[in-house]
């Protein structure tokens, strides 16, 4: 079918393919001719030549079809699925993304001009996974490594498409994947080379007013989570720290105006949710707030830190002292505090020791027992106080020893030359005539 394809010249290979496969419906919204004439100048398809080009070089095969084999809206669905990295992302939100990009390009979509566009790119160039009866769990997986290289290569050629990317962003992880693609969340302002310091300031400051504007965002994707129908999407504060380390970043870069009513915005809301946070997270959090955040987030920093504080109050084991130790490394807070706190880490451990000492007197003395007193010794050490550790270890060495049978030794076993060896008076004794050989047997 392809080799007899009568397209006109003028179109070549992308024609000549895109008739052959359908990349294209409507007659309105055509991929654009393909200037290099890769059709030959006979306006047939050279399979033979097409094919080695695309084995000796397979980024520009994507390249290829990325430029000329796409209808607009094909080509910006793709280019916003991209803007989401590796993460699965959730069918809505790469739609409402690709219709607010579009809508800056002065066109407006529908669901069913998306549908459309995502059933051609569907199995080649996308790949869509959940039931088709629930739209709302579907998924749309990474893009392939090959087709992201040629998207990157497209934006870094047409840097319009990515400041309108940039401009329109409707989620953080996008903004995530622009401040990488880039090349700023890494390096200072001074690092960058000279051909990128123009272009790229400029585009950093949007990109700052882009993350300012999605801080509450959902994420969009699954971010690791399992797929449970009716779960939801992840909320905007379990990886809140990462979020704010990035805006710290583009507020050092940029030099724009922050805006300053931000913290006031999302304060409230985060210590609302405070609980959703990743405790990872949380530390990382609580370090930029303290250490990196421009001074006029400084007011509402301590209304986070109460909060964590009030929630990590009363840990219930060994892991949430720990914890906790971690919190107070970057928090600073009175000596009264920390002393209240000491009296109850006391506690925890003398009732932590004593349970440990009755179960080893009932005759517990598993592994387990050693690996908890390993720990608590550690919590202890960490927090500077006292705890009777060594007088249980003591104990449990002690019982150990206790309850090992006593070795016996082996018997002696008899042998066939036990009965043939001439002991040595036997072999002094001289034998007589009346004796017999046997007698000394």
């Amino acid at each position: 079918a392809v080799r007899d394809s009568q397209a006109p010249s003028s179109r070549g290979l992308a024609g000549e393919l895109s008739q052959a496969t359908g990349a294209f419906t409507s007659s309105t919204e055509a991929p654009q001719a393909d200037p290099a004439g890769q059709g030959g100048t006979s306006g047939r398809l050279d399979v033979p030549l097409y094919l080695r080009r695309a084995l000796d070089e397979p980024s520009s095969l994507w390249n290829h079809i990325l430029r000329y084999q796409l209808t607009e809206t094909q080509r910006w669905l793709l280019l916003v699925r991209a803007s989401f990295g590796q993460s699965p992302v959730y069918l809505e939100a790469l739609y409402d993304a690709t219709v607010a990009f579009c809508a800056r390009h002065g066109r407006t979509l529908t669901t069913a001009d998306l549908d459309a566009a995502l059933a051609v790119l569907n199995g080649d160039l996308l790949s869509v996974s959940g039931g088709e009866s629930r739209r709302g769990t579907m998924v749309v997986e990474e893009v392939d490594p090959g087709v992201a290289d040629a998207i990157i290569r497209f934006l870094d050629i047409h840097h319009d498409i990515t400041w309108r990317l940039i401009e329109t962003a409707t989620y953080f992880t996008q903004v995530q994947w622009l401040a990488a693609l880039l090349g700023v969340v890494n390096r200072p302002a001074a690092a960058l080379q000279p051909s990128e310091q123009i272009a790229n300031h400029a585009q950093v400051k949007d990109l700052m007013v882009a993350a300012e504007r999605t801080l509450l965002s959902d994420s969009g994707v699954t971010e690791g989570q399992a797929r449970v129908p009716g779960l939801g999407r992840p909320g905007p504060f379990l990886f809140f720290g990462t979020r704010l380390q990035l805006l710290s970043r583009l507020y050092a870069i940029a030099g724009g105006r922050p805006r300053r009513s931000l913290p006031d915005e999302v304060i409230p809301k985060l210590v609302a949710e405070i609980e959703e946070v990743d405790d990872r997270e949380l530390l990382q959090l609580l370090r930029v707030l303290r250490r990196e955040m421009p001074s006029f987030w400084h007011s509402r920093r301590t209304d986070v830190e109460v909060a964590t504080l009030r929630m990590l109050d009363e840990p219930v084991d060994a892991d949430g002292w720990d914890y906790l130790r971690e919190v107070l490394n970057i928090v600073p807070t009175t000596g009264e505090y920390e002393e209240d706190l000491t009296s109850k880490l006391e506690a925890f451990l003398e009732a932590q020791v004593d349970e440990a000492r009755d179960e080893i007197e009932d005759g517990d003395l598993g592994m387990d027992k050693e690996d908890l007193l390993d720990e608590l010794e550690r919590i202890a050490n960490s927090w500077d106080v006292s705890a009777d550790i060594d007088g249980v270890r003591d104990l449990l060495i002690e019982r150990r020893e206790a309850a090992e049978p006593e070795e016996k030794p082996e018997p002696q076993r008899e042998s066939l030359f036990d009965y043939i060896v001439v002991s040595a008076d036997q072999a002094e004794k001289p034998a007589t005539a009346d004796g017999s050989i046997f007698d000394r047997l």
